[in-house]
C-alpha cells in the first residue's frame, strides 16, 4: 500500500487528480485504517475541490490528536480552511 501511496502523491503533485484518487483508493483498500493514507486521500479530495469529503476525513484524523504523525500539518490545513468556511 505504501508504494501506491507514493504513486498517488506523485500524481497529486503533477495535478493528475483522477490517477491520484485511483491509486490512493487502491492503497486504502489494502489498509483502510491507515491514517496516513486517509490524510493523503483528504489532500487529494481538497485539491479536487471536494471540501466536504476532505473535511470529513480531516475531522476524523483530528480526533486522533498527537497520535497522528502528521498532526501539525493537519492543524495547519484546518486553520487555513477555517477562513474559507465563513
Amino acid at each position: 500500500p505504501m508504494i501506491l501511496d507514493t504513486v498517488a502523491m506523485v500524481y497529486l503533485k503533477n495535478n493528475n487528480l483522477d490517477q491520484a484518487n485511483d491509486a490512493i483508493d487502491q492503497a486504502i483498500g489494502l489498509q483502510p485504517d491507515n491514517p496516513v493514507l486517509q490524510f493523503h486521500k483528504a489532500q487529494i479530495l481538497l485539491k479536487s475541490n471536494n471540501l466536504g469529503g476532505a473535511k470529513k476525513i480531516f475531522n476524523t484524523l483530528t480526533q486522533m490528536g498527537r497520535k497522528f504523525s502528521y498532526h501539525k500539518e493537519l492543524n495547519k490545513i484546518i486553520s487555513e480552511l477555517a477562513p474559507q468556511q465563513q
